[in-house]
């Protein structure tokens, strides 16, 4: 079915627009744009989140990048919750929540996604699409040919074209969506990659948690930005509202070995894990939707939520768009696929400082400590050692303690 909105939804969601705070490589991120600020958000800093510090504790430092072997514990994003339909109603009678804020919340929550008219002001898109055809043409720092070629629909899928482009830049930091996706979050967000299109990808459906995971789960999202009017034929985006709540299929589930991608190729990828998605959406019936846009228009999507490309009925029309992605800051963000660490700046405070700083004397907690470890418990209740915090710093590091129970064994 073409997507279509409520009158009353679009005048909501256009009334938060005007009252907001003012593929290469699917993981690279490990260079600043060439010309542009090195921090635009303005100084938004980099902290490590007491929600998520216990959690971390547990992580080994050698851990493999595959969400098996992470905890199988952790905060949901606040909009994953059951209670969350109560939690919007709370922040919303304590002045925390605009009305339209609320709305919003509530269709992502429940659908996966949220479009909001008109985000991006048309001169803004042209803008910032002259400035990535402009500089392709002069310089061509992504090494693409000479000319588009609507014959494959992977033309001009440059990863993170905003290191080059000041136009791409701006739009994945634009103020509106860095705001809104703050809220649907309920964290600061880090802009982290960007991909163009000239056309259609036609891309299979697939969740982004497998190509940019999270610990914990669900703190990643990303906003679609039409670059023109979308016309039904061009292969519009397609997604499947509600597959957000499903359950996460990574590359355990999908039987996808560790280091097979990076030794076997996307082959393992599409035969394996693009199958299983296909006959998940046959089998749970998930029915599509499609983001036939106006230039402007901007489509936010869960961490799970199902999307890709339809079919290409007519290459003769384009379908320029950017598509950014957020992770949430105090999450630690890698590549189930790859089993690879990402390459955020943040991730550095996660396995080492945060590990660190919760094993001092001042952070220590004691008695979570002992309940964790009931034979150091018993060493310390018999006088065999003075201190729960003294045998961690002997013994306990080493061997790889927890430094408090696993939330799902206290059931």
């Amino acid at each position: 079915m073409s997507l279509s909105f409520p009158s009353s939804l679009c005048f909501i969601l256009k009334l938060f627009c005007q009252s907001t705070r003012s593929l290469g490589s699917e993981h690279d991120q490990d260079s600043q744009p060439l010309h542009a600020p090195k921090n635009p958000t303005g100084n938004r800093p980099t902290t490590k989140d007491s929600e998520f510090a216990p959690y971390f504790a547990q992580i080994p430092e050698d851990i493999i990048y595959r969400s098996e072997f992470f905890p199988q514990t952790g905060p949901l994003a606040w909009l994953d919750r059951d209670d969350c339909e109560i939690e919007i109603e709370r922040r919303l009678q304590a002045g925390e929540l605009t009305r339209e804020e609320a709305d919003i919340c509530r269709k992502f929550a429940q659908d996966g996604y949220v479009v909001i008219p008109g985000l991006i002001d048309p001169e803004t898109a042209d803008a910032a699409w002259l400035d990535y055809v402009t500089i392709w043409q002069e310089s061509n720092p992504f090494n693409l040919p000479a000319q588009p070629d609507k014959f494959d629909p992977t033309w001009g899928r440059t990863g993170n074209v905003h290191k080059w482009v000041m136009g791409m830049h701006g739009l994945l930091h634009h103020p509106k969506i860095v705001n809104l996706i703050d809220l649907l979050l309920g964290k600061p967000c880090i802009p982290y990659q960007t991909i163009p299109s000239f056309y259609g990808s036609e891309q299979p459906a697939h969740s982004d948690a497998i190509h940019m995971t999270t610990f914990p789960l669900g703190f990643l999202a990303a906003a679609w930005i039409a670059l023109e009017d979308i016309h039904p034929d061009s292969g519009p985006l397609v997604f499947y509202p509600g597959s957000h709540k499903l359950p996460y299929l990574l590359s355990e589930a999908a039987g996808i070995g560790i280091g097979d991608h990076k030794r076997l190729g996307r082959r393992v990828y599409i035969e394996k894990y693009e199958k299983m998605v296909q006959d998940l959406i046959r089998t749970k019936e998930l029915k599509p939707s499609f983001f036939t846009a106006n230039k402007g228009d901007v489509l936010i999507w869960h961490h799970n939520l199902l999307h890709g490309g339809s079919p290409v009925n007519n290459p003769e029309i384009t379908r320029k768009s950017l598509v950014c992605h957020y992770f949430a800051e105090g999450v630690l963000c890698y590549h189930d696929l790859d089993n690879a660490l990402a390459d955020i700046a943040n991730n550095g405070d996660y396995i080492g400082i945060v590990k660190e700083e919760l094993a001092t004397e001042e952070n220590f907690d004691e008695q979570a400590y002992l309940l964790a470890n009931r034979d150091v418990a018993e060493a310390v209740k018999n006088g065999i050692i003075p201190s729960g915090y003294s045998h961690f710093q002997s013994f306990g590091k080493s061997e790889g303690r927890k430094l408090r129970v696993d939330l799902k064994t206290q059931n």
